[in-house]
């Protein structure tokens, strides 16, 4: 039989192994939670990565789909200046006659002339 001593001896040292057992469990438990709490924000972060990427795609999309026609419809500087110069002629021409013609060739004038400075 144990003595009173190690009796009591025995009692603080699972008392201290089932102490340092719940210290692990809880450290166990700790680390599941940060675990989850990353595995979520990965995914947070994933989804919104997904979501860049298709927004991504459709502006590239759409930049391919608008280039041709840019590229179609892109008009030289300098035969715009010609047009300017030609329009000119008319509207000097239509001034005289007082006619609505001078009116809408100096709009075209103008836009022209704005589209020659940008």
């Amino acid at each position: 039989m144990l003595s009173k001593e190690e009796t009591e001896k025995a009692y603080w040292e699972g008392y201290i192994q089932k102490q340092n057992e719940a210290v692990e469990i809880c450290k166990q438990c700790k680390y599941r939670k940060k675990a989850r709490e990353l595995e979520t924000r990965q995914e947070e972060l994933q989804e919104e990565n997904n979501k860049l990427e298709r927004a991504n795609k459709t502006y590239i999309n759409s930049i391919q789909s608008i280039t041709p026609v840019l590229l179609e419809y892109y008009i030289p500087k300098d035969i715009i200046r010609e047009k300017i110069k030609e329009m000119q002629k008319e509207y000097k021409e239509a001034l005289e006659e007082n006619s609505t013609k001078a009116f809408i060739l100096k709009c075209q004038i103008t836009i022209l002339e704005e589209l020659l400075n940008n």
